[in-house]
């Protein structure tokens, strides 16, 4: 049994945790924040899970694994967080990252249906496309509900036996001594570090990867009463060409209310900082993923919010040891939330000597 340091209580790090925690491990989890704390990414409404994934064809082929991770946590938790709902994958023109998306989605296993602009429209009412828009649907993904699933994750750590200490940043980490110096000058000593910082890494790991801070904008919005039965049945839908809006809608269960979100890039800014979106900010989203919905004037925003994503180059996972005691997971860059169940049995398993690290690096960046 090795005493293991668990920097950072999101997804990642409570599922380092939950890992560690079932090999037999001694964990403390030391969190910056609260505990559940709305300001770190893992910490919202819902997450998404789906096969299309662009060129990133690792990552297709890893939901699979991550599915059934995740059906290892629900048994754990006695509760599945998740909805099923498919995915409308959306693309103007001659996307080619629609293509290569459906190409990635073909090599996972999965069945892709073509769509043209007419269909979808006709398939899908709330939507009306752009007149050069087309698509594909998948029949898999849905919604994982990130809040509920990170609250029940810390009760379930706490409950067999990880020590969570909530408002104790961290100042400083010695890699190769395994301990951490908090604000405060406390010094917590371990056999073992993983580093989970999310959006903070930059601030106590800035040379150990190029991982930088980018401001997201969400919003909720209420649906139209007329359109709400349509949308409790809707799939999840995103359009991941860069060229084009770069947006994603998650319908809620009753259809009353719409998630929309952009996942264009916004480098900079500091996670401590900057949360309230502008009115200008919440009318610019609401007309980018607008665009795509029919009668897109008749939804009222209730509310935005901001959240920071921590992105890598190529939005590839960092998930490597950085001494022969510790490892970072970093970088995930606003799509690692639904692997984060996988990542983390993986990263103990590799801590542990039952995988290579070099292989857990390769596949974790998507290889």
């Amino acid at each position: 049994m090795a005493k293991l340091v668990v920097v950072g209580a999101g997804i990642m790090g409570l599922s380092v945790a939950r890992s560690a925690t079932k090999a037999g491990h001694e964990v403390t989890v030391l969190e910056r924040g609260p505990g559940v704390d709305d300001r770190i990414a893992s910490v919202d409404e819902s997450r998404l899970i789906r096969h299309p994934y662009g060129a990133m064809f690792g990552y297709a082929r890893m939901i699979d694994s991550a599915y059934a991770a995740w059906d290892r946590l629900w048994d754990d938790l006695g509760v599945r967080h998740y909805r099923h709902t498919g995915t409308l994958c959306l693309g103007e023109g001659d996307s080619p990252s629609l293509a290569r998306s459906a190409e990635g989605v073909r090599q996972a296993g999965q069945s892709v249906e073509w769509l043209d602009r007419a269909e979808i429209e006709s398939r899908f009412a709330p939507f009306a496309p752009p007149a050069s828009a087309r698509g594909f649907y998948v029949d898999t993904g849905g919604v994982l509900f990130a809040k509920a699933i990170v609250s029940d994750l810390l009760r379930w750590t706490e409950r067999h036996g990880t020590t969570l200490r909530t408002h104790a940043p961290v100042a400083t980490v010695d890699l190769e001594d395994a301990s951490c110096t908090l604000t405060s000058g406390e010094v917590v000593n371990a056999d073992r570090i993983v580093l989970a910082l999310g959006a903070w890494t930059p601030d106590l790991m800035k040379d150990a990867a190029p991982i930088q801070p980018s401001r997201q904008a969400v919003l909720y919005a209420s649906v139209p009463s007329p359109m709400a039965s349509a949308w409790s049945r809707m799939p999840l839908a995103l359009s991941i060409d860069p060229g084009s809006s770069g947006s994603y809608w998650v319908p809620s269960a009753t259809g009353a209310t719409l998630k929309m979100g952009d996942h264009t890039f916004n480098p900079g800014g500091h996670p401590d900082q900057d949360r309230e979106l502008t009115s200008r900010e919440l009318q610019e989203l609401m007309n980018k993923a607008g665009r795509w919905l029919r009668s897109p004037a008749l939804y009222t925003v209730l509310r935005g919010t901001s959240c920071y994503y921590a992105v890598a180059p190529y939005e590839a996972f960092v998930v490597r040891p950085l001494s022969s005691r510790s490892w970072m997971m970093a970088g995930f860059s606003g799509h690692g939330f639904k692997f984060g169940p996988l990542l983390g049995e993986r990263v103990i398993a590799a801590m542990d000597g039952q995988v290579s690290s070099d292989e857990v690096q390769r596949w974790a960046a998507g290889g």
